[in-house]
């Protein structure tokens, strides 16, 4: 691993997204994400705050941990892209083996940073300028629904939205952006 982390449950949302499989290191950028607490500002988005937080026990149950520190702390952004990458996997594919299994999810957490635009926000760059008020701005646009109706600036852009993207809860922003992306052969 390029930067060794230490806090387990980091740790083991680091490795659910192949982070260490990476180009280049990311984990200043993640870490921002996990400090950072998810809100929601449309009906039900809610859910998938609650999605996040069950990534703790999934992770109580696969580390055999006793405790989590932090088991009723507010949900963090990382959780919430990470459990909406596995959501997002369950919707697109069937897996054909165990290890495409394991291998899959981390692409679509990887599509969503690339979406808002964080991706470029490498240890690399980081170590050159703390970019956290950038990267800070970048996710209250998210939450906040700051971004095109059409979804751009946001986790799921859209080409041709039926409906305004900031109005519309994270779930069904991400279900058309897979009926797109399946219209359009990428899936």
């Amino acid at each position: 691993m390029k930067n060794k982390v230490v806090d387990p449950y980091f740790r083991w949302l680091y490795h659910k997204v192949d982070a260490d499989k990476q180009e280049f290191s990311y984990k200043k950028l993640l870490e921002i994400l996990h400090k950072k607490e998810f809100y929601w500002t449309v009906n039900n988005d809610d859910n998938r705050c609650e999605d996040g937080k069950e990534l703790r026990l999934r992770f109580k149950e696969e580390a055999r941990e006793e405790t989590i520190d932090y088991l009723n702390k507010p949900c963090s952004v990382l959780e919430v892209l990470v459990a909406l990458m596995f959501r997002f996997d369950e919707l697109m594919f069937e897996p054909e083996t165990e290890e495409e299994e394991k291998r899959r999810p981390a692409k679509w957490f990887w599509e969503m940073l690339d979406n808002v635009y964080l991706t470029k926000y490498t240890d690399e760059v980081y170590n050159k300028h703390d970019y956290r008020i950038d990267i800070d701005e970048i996710l209250n646009s998210i939450l906040g629904r700051m971004y095109g109706r059409d979804g751009v600036g946001g986790l799921f852009p859209l080409e041709n939205p039926k409906k305004n993207q900031r109005k519309v809860e994270l779930w069904y922003q991400m279900n058309a952006y897979i009926m797109e992306k399946c219209y359009t052969s990428e899936c």
